[in-house]
């Protein structure tokens, strides 16, 4: 398997971050580097391990991104 990464950077500061592998990068991206709704993502995964397949509510209000 080729590993292909790309350069993450702090979009306010531009500053690098560091190297991440292409499908991590785009789903911090997804995110928009928040690490609030990364966290609430986390947990989201982690209930719903352990929730039996049992609905979990809403993890984020739908919303427009500008």
């Amino acid at each position: 398997m080729n590993a292909r990464f790309a350069v993450d950077h702090d979009h306010e500061t531009g500053a690098v971050r560091g190297l991440l592998c292409s499908p991590r990068k785009i789903g911090i991206g997804w995110f928009r580097d928040d690490p609030a709704r990364l966290r609430r993502a986390a947990q989201y995964g982690e209930q719903s391990r352990t929730s039996g397949g049992r609905h979990l509510p809403m993890l984020f209000q739908p919303q427009r991104w500008n």
